[in-house]
């Protein structure tokens, strides 16, 4: 068999994440609240967006179903954020 990265990427609505969806970008999302984008590419041949929430931690998101659900948010998250005040806040 071959490898992995020779199939190529399934195109049954596999679209990828909008061009703000960035490393480094805050978003909001509509469950897990307030967070930064930390990876944007492929998983499995998937588009995948990569958050680190405040309080849900890090996720892998599939942009088809989680763009209704996230949009952009103001780049200062506030002294409350926990990311804010782990030093996480900075772009990896």
């Amino acid at each position: 068999m071959g490898r992995l990265d020779d199939v190529p990427i399934k195109k049954d609505s596999n679209e990828p994440a909008p061009a703000w969806v960035v490393p480094g970008a805050v978003v909001v999302h509509d469950s897990f609240g307030r967070g930064i984008v930390r990876r944007v590419g492929l998983y499995k041949r998937y588009h995948t967006v990569w958050v680190e929430f405040d309080d849900a931690g890090m996720k892998a998101l599939a942009p088809k179903y989680a763009m209704p659900h996230l949009r952009k948010a103001p780049s200062d998250p506030g002294a409350s954020s926990p990311l804010w005040q782990s030093g996480r806040w900075n772009q990896p």
